[in-house]
């Protein structure tokens, strides 16, 4: 009896133990998300929009990245930018109104379509975010990247300056920038 009990015990953590890895490779896709959700939220409070936006939302685009769509979706719940409420929609590149959102986020799954978005926001005053390695040299303004496992934001300094933000020391001090 004993012995049978201790192959059905072997047998469901064997069971249990083959789901894991993709059960943990989704856990992390969605803390990378909830993670690069509340780094954006945060980042853009220390982020000066050039003047003459007169919408009354602040509008977040996500283009590529279902996962990180969701978490803001979320996380924006009565939050605010500049007295603005923030509102997030997802739409595809071929899509965008440049003139429409005041963020827009190119997913990894929407790489392809970079240099449309590149050349669609090039000085204008919607902060383009990517998170792919090198894409801010390339002419993200912002980028995350994963350095020695930690979030790290890249801070393209001639597009933040092109399109007419102001960003502040506290956030580019914790930044890699680019020039």
């Amino acid at each position: 009896m004993l012995f049978k009990f201790k192959i059905t015990q072997c047998s469901i953590l064997i069971l249990l133990a083959s789901n894991l890895p993709l059960n943990d490779l989704r856990a992390q896709q969605r803390s990378l998300s909830d993670l690069q959700a509340a780094i954006l939220l945060n980042a853009i409070k220390y982020i000066d929009w050039p003047d003459g936006r007169s919408s009354e939302r602040f509008v977040m685009t996500i283009s590529g990245d279902d996962n990180l769509f969701a978490a803001l979706e979320q996380a924006v719940q009565s939050k605010q930018k500049d007295g603005k409420k923030i509102t997030v929609s997802k739409l595809d590149v071929q899509k965008v109104d440049a003139t429409a959102c005041d963020l827009f986020f190119l997913g990894n799954d929407a790489m392809t379509s970079f240099e449309k978005a590149r050349d669609l926001f090039k000085a204008k005053p919607t902060l383009f975010v990517t998170s792919k390695e090198s894409y801010a040299k390339k002419g993200s303004a912002l980028n995350f990247v994963i350095v020695n496992g930690k979030m790290v934001i890249e801070i393209n300094e001639p597009v933040i300056k092109e399109s007419g933000f102001k960003v502040s020391g506290a956030l580019l001090s914790m930044a890699t920038i680019i020039k």
